[in-house]
C-alpha cells in the first residue's frame, strides 16, 4: 500500500482501513483516565494521557497499521 510522507495525512483507502470502534474504545478509556487523574489532582499523569492520545490518533492509527509511525520527531 502506498504511504504517504506528510505528517498525519493518509490517503482515503487508509481511512477505510482503520477499526473505528476500537479506535474509539481506546481513546474513551483514555478520556476516563484523563477525568480521573483530574480529579485526583495529578497533573503528570493527565499530560502523559494526553500525549498517549496524540500519538493513538496521529501515529498508530492514522497509518491503518498498529505500531508504525509516521515519521520521526
Amino acid at each position: 500500500m502506498k504511504k504517504s510522507k506528510a505528517r498525519g495525512f493518509t490517503p482515503q483507502s487508509e481511512w477505510n482501513q482503520v477499526d473505528w470502534r476500537k479506535l474509539e474504545r481506546t481513546v474513551f478509556k483514555l478520556q476516563k483516565r484523563i477525568y480521573q487523574a483530574s480529579q485526583r489532582g495529578d497533573v503528570r499523569v493527565v499530560r502523559r494521557v494526553q500525549k498517549n492520545i496524540d500519538e493513538v490518533l496521529v501515529c498508530k492509527n492514522a497509518s491503518g497499521e498498529e505500531g508504525n509511525t509516521t515519521e520521526q520527531r
